[in-house]
């Protein structure tokens, strides 16, 4: 066995034993970070995504039952202003937040005012502004129904950017 392993210590200089060392160590941290580091990253990455994608369809969906509740007549002015802030304030940090982190371009909050200079803007609402129920035309509903639509395809636009986004 001694004379096996001085045959091989003797074919084998120094230089070529450190350099098999170094890449075997080499190639151990290589296979560390590629098993821990790299998924740790990406879940790291997907949640934040998913938090993001869950906040915007909260939004969504409370614009969507605001809408709904004008359309049925069954708000009064006062919770509309303050529904249309509170969806405004909502939507405006989480575009902020969203657009820092994932690195992307959300900018939904101009279809929500849009909205919002509508509703708060029609004769509806100035002339039954102190009652319990304000009750839309339906000229007025048809035109806050296509800035639904429109609202509503921005963030799905919002929720897709959101969910490609590529961190760095």
């Amino acid at each position: 066995m001694d004379f096996i392993v001085c045959c091989i210590m003797s074919s084998v200089n120094w230089a070529d034993w450190v350099s098999i060392i170094v890449d075997i160590i080499t190639g151990c941290v290589i296979a560390w970070i590629l098993a821990a580091v790299v998924p740790k990253k990406m879940n790291d990455d997907r949640a934040l995504k998913d938090f993001y994608i869950n906040e915007l369809k909260t939004i969504k969906d409370e614009y969507n039952d605001l809408c709904k509740v004008i359309a049925l007549g069954k708000s009064n002015s006062i919770m509309i202003k303050e529904t249309f802030k509170q969806l405004s304030m909502k939507l405006s940090d989480i575009e902020r937040s969203i657009n820092k982190q994932l690195r992307t371009d959300v900018n939904v909050n101009t279809f929500l005012t849009r909205t919002q200079t509508l509703v708060t803007g029609t004769e509806e609402i100035n002339n039954q502004y102190d009652s319990d129920n304000i009750v839309f035309s339906p000229s007025t509903r048809n035109r806050i129904f296509e800035c639904q639509d429109i609202f509503n395809k921005n963030m799905i636009s919002a929720i897709s950017s959101a969910n490609s986004a590529n961190r760095r």
